[in-house]
C-alpha cells in the first residue's frame, strides 16, 4: 500500500467515525506550511491526533522527526503510521471518536 492509499483509507475511516481531518498540502514547501509538519491532524470529542504517514519502507525526514518529537514532548498524541499499523489506527481513531 502506498502512502497515498493509506491516507485515503484513514480519511475514509475518519469520515465514517465523524472525525474532522486536516490534511497538510505540500508540507515540503515552506510557502504552504511548515516543512515537516505531520500529514494529518485528526480531531474528535476525545482528543486530537497528529499523524505522519509513510509507506511500509518510507523514512521520515529530519524536519518530520523534529515536529513529531516536539509535539510528543508537549504531550500531544503523535504517530508515525504505516500500512502495517492499520488495526492500531482503527483502535486509536475509534478512541478519538469516543466509540
Amino acid at each position: 500500500m502506498t502512502e497515498s492509499e493509506l491516507q485515503d483509507r484513514i480519511i475514509g475511516l475518519c469520515d465514517w467515525l465523524g472525525l474532522l481531518v486536516y490534511h497538510v498540502n505540500r508540507s515540503d514547501k515552506a510557502l504552504v506550511s511548515s516543512k515537516g509538519f505531520p500529514d494529518l491532524v485528526i480531531t474528535g470529542p476525545m482528543g486530537t491526533v497528529f499523524a505522519e504517514l509513510k509507506s511500509q519502507i518510507g523514512k521520515p525526514t529530519q524536519e518530520q522527526k523534529e515536529w513529531l518529537g516536539t509535539l510528543a514532548r508537549s504531550n500531544e498524541r503523535v504517530y508515525l503510521w504505516r500500512p502495517s499499523d492499520w488495526d492500531n489506527i482503527i483502535t486509536i481513531l475509534k478512541e478519538v471518536a469516543g466509540r
